[in-house]
Order: structure tokens, then C-alpha cells, then sequence
């Protein structure tokens, strides 16, 4: 029997490519940008200046497309071109899924006590979710899990201490994380922006890269209408291309209903909740 750690990440095993053998502490990938700008002084500037990015992070919408490719529970490639809706309402609602019409492939989304990730085609009808913070710990490493997408959007919020480096025309916050894994923030020293995250293993491996371009301005926040996530030793790939990005304005309707409340998982072939040390609770659902 597959172990619950195991489980979790066949959820959201994706693939698109792996170009990399991950042996050794690897290098950072480098990503120049343009321009002779200043450095950052240190890591306490760094880190303050993407906490008070977070603080300033308005509510947005957005429509747009995704690229999902996986491999299902029988190892065939499964391809899916998606319209993507988008709500963000800082710091911890979020509603996004992934729709082929008329039929929703992936819906995830977070309020402040519960998390929730979907798959609802016939390959992967699965349903996980969890009280927080305890299943944000779980599903932290997840390529589709709320707190990743949130990340996605560049809105990164840090609680310990780095190391700032310089590589090109980019500054890189090295943090190590209390669950032994690292992660490594580029900022574009032109721009002050976040290009790119990568997540590393206690090893020093990348796991997981997420490169975010194309930002927008939307009241004083910037937002990346661009985001390209690969998984490296998953062989994942996710690329989100958003569309129509604006501030959202909820009404209290939609912020205490359906929109960021966790939906009944009615249909769905397989239901887990996500327990203390990431156990997996099946759940008995009547349809």
C-alpha cells in the first residue's frame, strides 16, 4: 500500500518535461534581465520589502487559459487546455478552476480555517481537503495547491531568515525553511519583482520552479499574467496565461458564500481528508 506522502503527491502528478538530473546541490538556473540597477542591501531589506508587497497586495480576478499535462493512476499522458477563472481575496481566500466545457477539471481554493483541491475528470476523480494550517503543511510542496498558487501570483510572504546573493541582474534570497527545505527568490533589481521561485529539497535538489513574467499593474499591486510551473523530479508542467486581470471588489455575499466556502464533494469517486502528519482519512460521501 502506498504510503499517505505517497498518495498526496499522485494527486497532482502532472508532466510535461524533465531536462534535468537532480545529483548533487544544484545550481541556481539563471535568468538575466536588462539594465544596470542597484543591488539590494541584505537579506532583511529583501525580506521586508516582499512582506510589505504582501501587505499591499489588493483583491484581483482574472480569467484565462491553462496548460495541464499529467499522467493518470495508469501512467497514460493526459492533456488538457483549459479557461481558468481567478479570485484573490488577500491574505487567505482563493477560488481558481480549470474548466473543457461544460465539465470542471480542477478546482482549488482556501478560506481561513479550510483548503480543498479537485480533480474532477473520469482519470482522476478526486477530492482532498483539510482544516488549515495543518493541510497547508501537507500539500505545501504541491505544484496545484492553494498556498503554490498563491506564490504564483509573485505574492510571497517570508517568516525566517535568508541569505541574499547576487547572480546578473538579479538578487537572490535564499531561505531555509522550518520543514528543512529550502527556497530561493529572484527579484529583478530593475523592477524590484519577483522572476522566479525555486523550491529545493533538504538536499539542496530543485524540486520545482515557478518563473513568473508578464506582470501587469493593477492598482498597486503588479500581477504576473505569465506563469510557467515545473516540477523536476515529478515531471511536472502547468502554464497559466492570465487574461483580464482587475481588482476585485466581492460583495459580503460572495466573500461569506459559495465562492470561498468549500463545495460538497458530491460525485466524485475517491475523498480524502487531509489529518494531522498528513494522514489521509478516507471519507464516505453519499452522492
Amino acid at each position: 500500500m502506498e504510503s499517505p506522502h505517497k498518495q498526496v503527491t499522485n494527486l497532482l502528478v502532472v508532466i510535461f518535461f524533465s531536462a534535468f538530473l537532480l545529483t548533487g546541490c544544484s545550481e541556481p538556473i539563471r535568468k538575466a534581465s536588462t539594465g544596470l540597477c542597484p543591488r539590494i542591501k541584505d537579506s532583511a531589506q529583501a525580506i521586508a520589502k516582499l512582506n510589505q508587497d504582501c501587505e499591499n497586495t489588493i483583491a484581483i480576478k482574472a480569467g484565462g487559459r491553462m496548460i495541464l499535462e499529467y499522467y493518470d493512476d495508469r501512467d497514460d499522458l493526459q492533456k488538457h487546455n483549459l479557461d481558468i477563472t481567478l479570485r484573490f481575496y488577500p491574505p487567505d481566500r482563493l477560488f481558481f478552476r480549470g474548466i473543457v466545457f461544460p465539465v470542471e477539471v480542477v478546482r482549488l481554493g482556501t478560506n481561513s480555517s479550510e483548503l480543498w483541491v479537485m480533480f474532477s475528470p473520469k482519470e482522476m476523480s478526486r477530492y482532498y481537503w483539510g482544516q488549515r494550517p495543518e493541510a497547508d503543511v501537507c500539500l505545501k510542496g504541491q505544484v496545484l495547491s492553494p498556498g503554490r498558487m498563491i506564490e504564483a501570483m509573485g505574492v510571497v510572504n517570508v517568516d525566517t531568515e535568508g541569505t541574499l546573493t547576487s547572480l546578473e541582474q538579479m538578487d537572490v534570497l535564499t531561505l531555509n525553511l522550518k520543514s528543512g527545505k529550502m527556497k530561493r527568490i529572484y527579484i529583478d533589481r530593475c523592477d524590484s519583482l519577483i522572476k522566479m521561485i525555486e523550491y529545493l529539497d533538504a538536499g539542496g535538489n530543485i524540486e520545482t520552479v515557478t518563473e513568473l513574467d508578464d506582470y501587469q499593474k493593477v492598482g498597486n499591486s503588479f500581477v504576473p499574467a505569465k506563469v510557467v510551473i515545473t516540477e523536476l523530479q515529478n515531471h511536472t508542467y502547468v502554464e497559466l496565461n492570465l487574461r483580464n486581470i482587475k481588482p476585485f471588489e466581492p460583495t459580503e455575499a460572495q466573500l461569506e458564500g459559495k465562492l470561498f466556502k468549500r463545495p460538497e464533494p458530491k460525485g466524485f469517486k475517491d475523498v480524502y481528508k487531509l489529518t494531522g502528519n498528513c494522514r489521509l482519512e478516507v471519507q464516505q460521501i453519499t452522492n
